[in-house]
């Protein structure tokens, strides 16, 4: 039995690209995939895809970027499932904060929504490259 069955597995940036193909693989190993993206219609047809080759998908539309769409992120994943077992961070946002125009990894936009919930699951673990923001699960 893989040790993704049944996991919970949030993936931003999941319409294209290296988050699309992660959605396929985490699919593919047993666990239920959260994907997230701005474009509707890409991430719908991922999430579709996924369903018709035989694993659990939802798609919910969200820009990291904006603090509001992660906190609604991470609160319908885990209103769907009652927990989050990992998050791969495979989009990008823009921090207004710096006064320009900088591209953040998105593990740094989406920890602090995230790490609360799963910091009371048994068995969950999100980490991050930063050294910064990054949860300790």
């Amino acid at each position: 039995m893989s040790s993704l069955k049944d996991k919970v597995v949030l993936i931003t940036g999941s319409s294209s690209g290296i988050g699309r193909a992660a959605a396929h693989a985490f699919a593919e190993a047993g666990a239920k995939v959260v994907l997230a993206a701005r474009g509707a219609e890409r991430g719908e047809a991922v999430a579709q895809a996924i369903r018709e080759a035989g694993g659990e998908a939802r798609f919910i539309q969200a820009d990291v970027s904006v603090s509001d769409d992660v906190a609604r992120l991470v609160a319908d994943t885990v209103t769907a499932y009652g927990r989050l077992d990992a998050k791969i961070p495979s989009s990008a946002c823009v921090s207004a904060r710096l006064g320009f125009s900088t591209t953040l990894s998105a593990a740094k936009c989406t920890s602090s929504a995230s790490c609360p919930s799963p910091k009371r699951q048994l068995g969950s673990k999100i980490s991050e490259n930063q050294n910064e923001e990054s949860c300790a699960v």
